[in-house]
């Protein structure tokens, strides 16, 4: 092979594997994490605030609960994926 051939081909290469490298380390980091967030509003369509939330995976029986802000009147519960679905 010719000197101009080979330094395309190693550098191909080296650009190959460090895209491989890099592709790999990213599907690495990737967590599967959800969150629901809302408000609790009663039949008048008013706010609630102070309300329970709570939120079972039906499979597992998994549940986490929340209360919803005095200040905000939100809620939000974050989880991983296999916790609730």
């Amino acid at each position: 092979m010719s000197q101009p051939v080979v330094r395309i081909a190693r550098k191909a290469f080296i650009l190959f594997a460090l895209a491989v490298s890099l592709g790999a380390t990213r599907l690495c980091a990737q967590l599967e994490t959800g969150s629901i967030l809302g408000t609790v509003t009663d039949q008048s369509n008013a706010i609630v605030p102070g309300a329970k939330v709570t939120v079972t995976n039906e499979d597992t029986g998994l549940s986490l609960s929340t209360t919803t802000s005095e200040k905000a009147r939100t809620f939000s519960i974050r989880s991983r994926s296999d916790a609730i679905r």
